[in-house]
């Protein structure tokens, strides 16, 4: 546990611009981090910022989490939001884990341990389409068409893009909503919600850092698995951002 809250540390502390003078950070002190932290145990009582963090992570974990009920239905991620409730255990018990199941979750452990799960569905889980098979049949796509990547997952305080690309003097900003029959008006209302904010954040940093002077576009890639491999709808000026987001 440790050397994973190392890493995840180090990954959210690379490249951070302005660099901070101190992160607070809630939980037991963990050795071993190359940066100034202070701990604090219960720190989301303790610290305003804790706090915060907090409630952006949780939501970000439960947005997380419906976009793996797109993907594995069976288990109800969309309701249990990966916590072990009774119909998340019965359906590990009657299916198995998938790839986003960790094999130190408790309840795998102990049914692997006590009642010798198998786990019929594993080898099939890795082989099926995945966000990132997604983004890369995407990718493929834009580039058909002429358009040239610069970035993929480019992001900035919070904010990502999946895919930067230009063509001529136009740049796109892509968001990639892989989605499953029946979800594709819950990917769009995501995206209306609360994905834009964080978009063009990022992109109006991806203008600062690379000096482009063009036009520019939000565009959404919805993409939808089939036993044919993946059915791209493209949706060119998805949104349209506010006047002053490069301010």
């Amino acid at each position: 546990m440790a050397e994973s809250v190392r890493m995840a540390f180090r990954r959210a502390a690379e490249g951070l611009d302005p660099a901070t003078d101190i992160y607070l950070i809630d939980g037991n002190p963990v050795s071993g981090l190359d940066f100034p932290c202070r701990f604090f145990v219960r720190g989301d009582k303790r610290s305003l910022s804790i706090a915060a963090a907090s409630i952006v992570a949780k939501v970000t974990r439960d947005d997380m989490m419906l976009d793996s009920h797109d993907l594995y239905p069976e288990y109800g991620f969309d309701r249990n939001k990966g916590y072990g409730t009774p119909a998340h255990l019965q359906a590990l018990a009657e299916h198995g884990s998938c790839p986003i199941h960790r094999s130190s979750f408790a309840p795998i452990r102990n049914l692997g341990a006590g009642r010798q799960l198998q786990l019929p569905l594993s080898e099939q889980r890795e082989a099926q389409p995945s966000w990132r098979n997604a983004e890369e049949f995407v990718v493929r796509e834009l580039e058909a068409r002429g358009w040239r990547l610069h970035s993929r997952n480019f992001s900035w305080k919070g904010g990502e893009v999946d895919i930067i690309v230009s063509r001529g003097d136009t740049a796109a900003f892509v968001e990639v909503k892989l989605f499953s029959p029946g979800s594709r008006e819950l990917q769009l209302e995501k995206l209306e919600s609360k994905g834009t904010g964080r978009m063009v954040s990022a992109a109006a940093e991806w203008i600062r850092q690379s000096g482009f002077h063009g036009s520019c576009r939000f565009d959404l890639a919805l993409v939808r698995s089939s036993a044919h491999g993946f059915e791209l709808e493209y949706m060119e000026s998805a949104f349209v951002p506010p006047d002053n987001y490069l301010i």
